[in-house]
């Protein structure tokens, strides 16, 4: 019984960790991106009237790809932790099975909602 609560219990930090990684993910590389060229107010309003859909939609997935790749570790290591057995296993299963959640979510409504944020960005930008 004790692993079941503990196989729930990794479950959901594995999908907090996916949200709250991609998070600091998106605002380091815009943290980044700032520092590297040297961007003011103007600048960034230019870069995000210019950015293309095809970027930002490519852009999201790689900061899934690699938020998934890192909480699955962590996930594994509670596994480990935890003193399951074939904890590697559990840690691709449950990797798999998140990831195709998100894929099926993200197929029926989440393209749309990555872009009608970004269409308020730009919005935002032009009304400044």
């Amino acid at each position: 019984m004790i692993k079941v609560f503990w196989l729930f219990m990794i479950s959901g930090v594995k999908v907090i960790l996916t949200k709250g990684i991609s998070v600091a993910l998106l605002l380091l590389s815009i943290f980044i991106k700032g520092k590297i060229n040297h961007f003011d107010e103007k600048q960034w309003d230019m870069y995000f009237k210019n950015m293309k859909e095809a970027f930002i939609l490519n852009f999201g997935k790689l900061i899934y790809l690699t938020a998934t790749i890192v909480s699955s570790f962590i996930a594994y290591i509670l596994f480990r932790i935890t003193d399951f057995q074939y904890p590697m296993h559990l840690a691709i299963i449950l990797c798999l099975v998140t990831s195709f959640y998100t894929w099926v979510k993200y197929r029926k409504e989440g393209r749309q909602k990555i872009m009608d944020g970004f269409q308020n960005i730009r919005k935002n930008v032009e009304t400044n």
